[in-house]
This record gives structure tokens, sequence and C-alpha cells, in this order.
């Protein structure tokens, strides 16, 4: 059994054995935390190891910001109504993502391009927030956006998360090998005559719906490590690309179920113990790695 095979076998059987245990505990109601956390946990898996081959470290580093304003402006603009909210949200992150794609693709700097738009969405996110906070009295779902909050859920939500994240699953592994291809060497992609601006558009709009779906799960704070994280442990993990999707996912599910668990013994937020645990495990892989060579 070689080491990416022992990591897969270890996390899933770990994650397995703590979803269990959760259940056991709690009862029902756990199905549907387990469902909101595992949806956001998978999504984020998936859109992670895309994001580190593409190189779009700028990006990643803005779509928390443009992804609070997103929904903190929704929120203001239909009164907080669940079905408004989300598509409303869902519209103004695409077209903030699309915008700043489509700046690039022009010629403006990725430091320009993301100063501007982070400097913007920041501004009109404290702005949104304060009015929700104070004339509105929204102060659980501005919390919720800001540290995450996935036990607060009912069936619908749950029910979001699930098919969300299988449709992001089924589009990823129809588009990985692409977009794999795309971000490492876009010129060797354009000679073989695939249509990058096509998967460009994929990624970015995969990027922006996963992020306005599970803000409010995760939260702003936690979609900076989750974006990231998972892609670049299983990138250090991995000996070949096609074990590093396999590796975010078990990783990120193992990550939540014991964050799930912890949190609920210990009575603390398992969104920030999964930030945690996660830095914990790139720490961990970084020194594996380091030992090897």
């Amino acid at each position: 059994m070689n080491a990416r095979t022992a990591i897969l076998v270890a996390a899933i059987s770990i994650t397995a054995l703590f979803t269990a245990w959760i259940i056991y505990s709690v009862g029902k109601t756990s199905l549907l935390w387990i469902a909101n956390l595992y949806g956001a946990a998978v999504s984020l898996a998936l859109i992670s190891p895309i994001s580190i081959a593409r190189r779009t470290a700028y990006l990643n580093a803005a779509i928390p910001h443009i992804t609070l304003f997103s929904a903190s402006a929704a929120a203001l603009l239909t009164g907080g109504a669940p079905g408004k909210t989300i598509l409303v949200a869902a519209v103004l992150n695409l077209l903030l993502v699309f915008t700043y794609q489509r700046a690039i693709a022009k010629g403006v700097s990725e430091e320009i391009a993301t100063s501007l738009i982070v400097g913007l969405t920041t501004s009109l996110s404290v702005l949104a927030l304060y009015f929700l906070y104070k004339k509105t009295g929204y102060s659980g779902l501005v919390a919720a956006l800001l540290v995450g909050d996935p036990l607060l859920v009912s069936t619908r939500n749950a029910v979001i998360s699930v098919t969300a994240a299988s449709a992001i699953a089924i589009t990823m592994l129809l588009t990985w090998k692409e977009q794999i291809i795309v971000g490492i060497d876009r010129d060797y992609a354009t000679a073989r005559g695939m249509r990058t601006s096509f998967y460009d558009y994929v990624y970015y709009a995969l990027l922006g719906l996963t992020s306005i779906i599970y803000i409010r799960a995760v939260g702003y704070i936690l979609l900076h490590v989750l974006v990231l994280m998972p892609g670049s442990i299983a990138m250090l993990a991995s000996t070949s690309l096609s074990g590093v999707l396999p590796v975010s996912l078990a990783l990120t599910l193992l990550s939540s179920s014991m964050s799930l668990l912890i949190g609920l013994y210990v009575d603390v937020s398992p969104v920030g113990l999964i930030g945690i645990l996660m830095l914990f495990l790139y720490v961990l892989t970084n020194l594996m790695v380091r030992t090897k060579q």
C-alpha cells in the first residue's frame, strides 16, 4: 500500500467512524448538520485543487470579500427572504466575479484588479452589515456570514447543500482533466484545440456559486482557508495529478467530521476547528514530504 492509498483509507475510515458517532450521539437532527457541513466540504475540496493549478491566488484572496458583499447586499435588498436572497446573491456574485475575470483578460494586472474589487466590496460590506445589524435586527445573519454556523440549518438548507455539492461534483469530474491542463499550461491547451475560454467560464462560475451557497455555513473568515488549503495539502501529499482530487476530498471530510464531533462535545465552533485542523494537516504533510527528501 503506497502513502496516498494509506492516507485515503485512513481518512475515509475515520470520517465514517466520526459520522456514525455524531449520528448516534445526537440523533436525526445531526443529519441536517452533516448534510450542510459535508456539502460545503465536498464542494470547496473540489474547487481548491483547480484554484491551485490555475494559480489564481489573487482571486482566491478576493472571493471571500466579494461573496460577503453579495450575501449582505442581497439580504438587505430582499428583506432576508430565504429563496430570493440566495438568488439575488448568486447573481451579484457571478456579476462581480466575471467582471474581475474580464478585467484580467483585458490586460488589467491582477494586483490592481484585486485591490480595486477588494477595496470596493469590503467597504460596501461594512455598510451593508451595519444596516443589517442596526436597522433590521438580523444579528444572527451577520454573525453567520462572518464566522459561519453550520448547525443552524433547516431541511431546505440541507437539501440545497447536498444538491449543490452533487452538481458541482459532476461538473468538476467531467471537466477535471481539462481544467488542470488549462491551469498548468494554457498554451499547450490552446494548441490542442481546447476551448480554454469555456473552461475559464466554468471555473469562475463554480467558484462564484460555491462561495455564495456555502458562506453562511462556513463563514467569510473560513472561506479564505477552504478555497486554498485542501488543494495545497493534496498537491503536497500526491505524487500524481490523479491523486490530488481524492486526497483533497478525503482530508477535507476528515477535518469536517472531526471538527463537528469535537465542537459538539466541547461546545466550540466546528467551523473554527476545521481551519485549525486543516492548518495542522498542512504542516504535518509538509514535514513528511521534507523528511522523505
